[in-house]
């Protein structure tokens, strides 16, 4: 047996051991009513860390520690309501859920209530009411709020315009390592909204996207590295970054990743594997790989 693997299983067996030590030691306290206790005993069994997972039981230590104004647990009541977790699923309840949780000023509540607003999730559509709470959230350095907020300053929606407002929330949710914001500072920079532009910065900000899976920022640095924005052009390199979006499911990458293997840039030329992305982006509807697809044939 390799030495690799030896390492890997000793690593799953001491996570195991782990895993069932912090379970044994959570239902203890949580028996004896310890609401903490009570809601990492509920988050065990709805993810199934050292037990098998039983989202009904899950909720049922939810409650028990909700039941003690334990504002995480009552957060995580209004997720079982919006997914179905061990109850049917019900908007309204998980609004009414979240709204306790927001009131007794949890970030996370305040977040998933402003998305309540935002959709009209099981209350009515008001984009004011979704800033409000957003901002609540923000306060509090919530990164997914920020990032949020941010487009609300950028598009005007609840609030007025504000470039700067919108970078500066950006900046310090992309600082929490939230891909999303991390793409859109990138863009920011790129566009010079709320800030000069800055290419080499773009590039940086929708690489550390990219590395945390955000398609959009993956796309995006194929695009520099192809274009030499902000970074050495390297087509080689674009080709290794459509790649990675093209499995994804992107249409025009899927597209860029068949020319490549048809002009042999950055693998080898491959007719085959050429018309076959292609044909997955025209699948799609993109419509230069419908052009190419014509010439192909």
């Amino acid at each position: 047996m390799k030495k690799s693997l030896i390492i890997t299983i000793f690593i799953i067996i001491a996570i195991c051991s782990k895993a069932q030590e912090g379970y044994n030691d959570y239902i203890e306290a949580a028996k004896k009513g310890n609401p903490e206790a009570q809601h990492k005993l509920g988050m065990c069994l709805a993810l199934g860390i050292g037990v098998e997972r039983n989202y009904s039981e899950s909720l049922a230590w939810y409650r028990k520690s909700a039941e003690q104004g334990y504002a995480p647990a009552i957060n995580s009541i209004g997720y079982c309501y919006k997914n179905g977790l061990g109850v049917t699923k019900d908007y309204t309840q998980a609004a009414q859920w979240f709204r306790k949780a927001a009131e007794k000023g949890y970030a996370d509540g305040q977040k998933n209530l402003g998305y309540c607003y935002y959709y009209g999730y099981g209350t009515t559509e008001d984009k004011k009411e979704a800033v409000k709470w957003w901002t609540k959230a923000a306060e509090q350095n919530e990164a997914e709020a920020q990032n949020e907020l941010a487009f609300c300053y950028k598009d005007g929606i609840g609030v007025e315009k504000n470039p700067q407002k919108a970078f500066d929330l950006w900046v310090k949710s992309a600082n929490q390592g939230d891909a999303d914001a991390q793409n859109s500072l990138g863009h920011c920079y790129s566009n010079a909204f709320g800030v000069q532009e800055d290419p080499v910065k773009a590039f940086e900000w929708w690489k550390k996207a990219a590395e945390n899976g955000n398609i959009n920022g993956i796309v995006s640095v194929a695009y520099c590295h192809a274009k030499g924005y902000g970074v050495e052009q390297n087509m080689a390199t674009a080709a290794l970054w459509w790649f990675n979006a093209a499995e994804k499911g992107h249409a025009p990458s899927q597209y860029y990743l068949g020319v490549c293997y048809k002009e042999g840039i950055g693998f080898k030329k491959d007719s085959n594997l050429a018309k076959e992305w292609i044909q997955k982006s025209a699948d799609q509807g993109f419509p230069d790989a419908i052009r190419e697809l014509e010439n192909l044939k």
